[in-house]
């Protein structure tokens, strides 16, 4: 990785930067459950990293082939909260690659709302 280098996470859940850069009693909290050992924030400068959430439904079909099902929003991020031009051209490129891709202010509330989202659904399900 270059000096410039960005890294977007892209999971479901809870990220393992949930407690970085938003200030509070737990900031810098390392949760185990999803960066054992801290590999991760010991290897990835957090600096580096842009946050997201993801929307697109997919399934591995056999190892290295993905099906895309739905879906092509990406809320994009600064962990901090900034928007920053670098979250702006990021989100910018997306776009032209014919994404939604909105650069959000709260990206931590944004997780939550896809979680309940997604609990709700399953329990319509049912």
């Amino acid at each position: 990785m270059g000096p410039q280098t960005a890294v977007l996470t892209a999971q479901n859940g809870i990220p393992w930067w949930y407690f970085f850069k938003h200030g509070g009693p737990h900031e810098g909290t390392r949760l185990e459950s999803v960066d054992p050992g801290g590999v991760i924030a010991d290897n990835l400068l957090i600096d580096r990293v842009i946050a997201s959430v993801v929307y697109p439904a997919a399934e591995i079909v056999r190892p290295g082939v993905i099906r895309h099902i739905e879906g092509t929003r990406f809320s994009l991020a600064e962990i901090d909260g900034s928007k920053s031009e670098r979250i702006r051209r990021v989100s910018g490129a997306f776009g032209k690659a014919g994404f939604k891709a909105p650069v959000v202010s709260d990206v931590r509330a944004e997780i939550w709302t896809k979680l309940w989202a997604i609990r709700a659904s399953i329990r319509s399900a049912r």
